[in-house]
């Protein structure tokens, strides 16, 4: 597969990773500090919002992710975003939902008695519209941030930084 690249052409790829992986991290602490907000507001107390140990849903950085390089270079109105984001953050969910439900024999979220509209419990139209809202906000503001935050790094730091961060999220896998 990567037989015929050349050496400049695999750092490159290798830095491109490291770069994406920093961003994955960047939107899962930021997806947990949202959702702990969110909690603290609804339910007046403090609480992990994963099941990782650290501070991070991985499932937002995901999202996040997905969103911003499949929508991020097509520069669509905003309402079209808001429902293509719409519809890739409710199918992550849905997906997500029903793989960690066969993986651990756990329901970790249903809205069958929180939401109005629901589809099996797994996506609401609340949280749809939050995400919606969200990818927006993300694309829009976040993620120009995050490219202005990371710009700086050198190669070799942005290396550094994605390789502790991702034996850190791997030692918090197992």
């Amino acid at each position: 597969m990567f037989s015929n690249l050349s050496g400049s052409q695999i750092e490159s790829i290798i830095l491109q990773f490291a770069y994406y992986f920093l961003l994955f991290i960047l939107y899962s602490i930021g997806g947990w500090i949202v959702e702990c907000i969110w909690t603290y507001f609804m339910k007046r107390k403090l609480e992990n919002r994963g099941f990782f140990f650290g501070p991070i849903c991985p499932i937002y950085g995901v999202g996040s992710l997905i969103c911003v390089l499949l929508l991020g270079p097509l520069h669509l109105s905003w309402p079209l975003e808001f429902l293509l984001m719409l519809v890739i953050c409710d199918l992550i969910e849905y997906i997500t939902s029903v793989v960690l439900e066969k993986i651990y024999n756990v329901r970790w979220w249903d809205y069958t008695t929180t939401s109005v509209l629901h589809l099996n419990g797994r996506i609401s139209l609340e949280t749809s519209i939050g995400f919606g809202v969200g990818g927006i906000f993300i694309l829009h503001l976040i993620q120009p941030f995050f490219s202005r935050l990371l710009a700086p790094l050198t190669p070799p730091v942005l290396l550094l930084i994605s390789g502790l961060l991702f034996i850190i999220f791997v030692a918090d896998i197992l």
